[in-house]
């Protein structure tokens, strides 16, 4: 007979839920990068035209990056536990 070895439930389950959490994520990334405008040199064109949607188009870049910095943390935590 082969021996057989215990399986902690909860342990399981953590990582079963850790893997779910981070699909949920991915695919919230792949919804918003597949909303997002694909054709950028003529979208900052337009909009740098004038010095304050200049700014705000810079500092809605600016909140982007740092909103898709958390997600990539997010994920990496994820990867780890």
């Amino acid at each position: 007979m082969a021996p057989t070895t215990e399986i902690d439930g909860s342990q399981l389950i953590r990582e079963i839920e850790g893997f779910y959490t981070s699909e949920q994520h991915t695919e919230k990334a792949r919804e918003v990068m597949n909303r997002s405008h694909t054709d950028l040199k003529s979208a900052m064109h337009e909009r740098m035209k004038d010095k304050a949607e200049g700014e705000k188009m810079l500092s809605e870049m600016a909140s982007s990056l740092a909103k898709l910095q958390q997600f990539l943390l997010r994920v990496e935590k994820q990867q780890h536990k």
